[in-house]
């Protein structure tokens, strides 16, 4: 576990503003911009049947078809409608930037720096096309080309708290908790209900151990988002240092119910039981575990503990020895 959050535009972030269903069926260039992904997808597809629009309207509507494709996970025909948007107009800076996250989606790290750069060549000034490239040089590695373009994101637009985010979690990756601290507490002056805004100050006062401040930040994040797994499991975790592992329990399992074929929160919530002494629910969890994940040396170790702890010698030391085959490591 532990999505990082990042400040990119959205696949279907260049549509207008969302209207209602009832109002988009009528009227399919509403339609075409809905929040609804699988209504845009229907009235979208219905203007590009038409045989009535302009190449400029096509290229929209390539373009808001292919972010909500994108929205619904289908990227191989989210990709098809942005090439189709970028053919009919190479200028559709929407194109290239919803063409690029949609890359990033499929790791095609080195495809979605392409479609960057042509976005900030069609639009030099626009801060979320700088802030989506900073996106990628830190995913590459290239710590300091994120910086920069996180920098030149923020001088673009000081309101962008993606950008300020996301430049917050790469100095907290560095360790330098004062201009992270610094970000994040910008992004909440501008934004008070970023919910992924508190979680990452909450991450950085955690990982300085102030686990008191952390919880506060964690439960401003939840308040905010109750269906956020990231903020949930940080809390969950957060509870656990603090010795409550009940509550941790509890927000482990709430984080399963959103996120329920994740083998490591699993090893996470049956490692809680197994402080908390409840040996059988921490060796269904590692169970599970390994059932969704067969080479998790972690859930063998653990399960062993667990076993060894019940009085089962025999399967402790047999996931003893499954766990250090697959991490030879464990032996120590």
């Amino acid at each position: 576990m532990g999505r990082r959050i990042r400040g990119l535009v959205s696949l279907a972030a260049f549509f207008a503003a969302g209207s209602s269903a009832a109002a988009a069926a009528d009227d399919p260039n509403r339609g075409c911009a809905d929040r609804n992904p699988q209504l845009a997808i229907l009235a979208c597809s219905a203007l590009i049947e038409s045989g009535t629009e302009s190449p400029a309207n096509l290229s929209r509507e390539y373009n808001n078809r292919g972010g909500a494709y994108g929205a619904t996970g289908d990227f191989e025909h989210a990709i098809q409608d942005f090439e189709q948007a970028i053919k009919l107009d190479r200028e559709n800076f929407g194109a290239f930037i919803n063409r690029g996250n949609t890359y990033q989606a499929e790791r095609q790290y080195d495809r979605a720096l392409e479609d960057y750069n042509e976005a900030i060549r069609i639009k030099p000034g626009e801060s979320r096309a700088f802030g989506a490239r900073a996106g990628i040089y830190e995913l590459l590695g290239q710590h300091d080309r994120a910086f920069e373009d996180y920098d030149h994101a923020i001088m673009l637009d000081g309101a962008n708290t993606g950008a300020l985010v996301n430049r917050g979690q790469l100095y907290l990756g560095q360790r330098d908790f004062d201009h992270a601290i610094a970000d994040f507490d910008e992004a909440i002056k501008i934004e008070p209900d970023f919910s992924s805004a508190f979680d990452s100050r909450g991450v950085a006062y955690a990982r300085m151990s102030q686990y008191d401040r952390a919880l506060e930040d964690y439960n401003q994040a939840v308040k905010l988002d109750p269906h956020s797994p990231v903020a949930l499991f940080h809390r969950a975790v957060n509870y656990e240092r603090l010795g409550d592992l009940n509550r941790a329990i509890l927000d482990f399992s709430r984080t399963l119910e959103l996120v329920p074929d994740d083998a490591d929160l699993l090893v996470a919530r049956g490692n809680a039981f197994q402080a908390s002494r409840d040996y059988p629910h921490a060796i269904s969890d590692y169970d599970d575990a390994i059932t969704l994940d067969a080479k998790n040396s972690r859930a063998f170790y653990n399960r062993g503990m667990a076993k060894r702890a019940s009085g089962d010698d025999m399967g402790a030391e047999a996931d003893f020895a499954k766990a250090q085959i697959l991490d030879p490591s464990l032996a120590k």
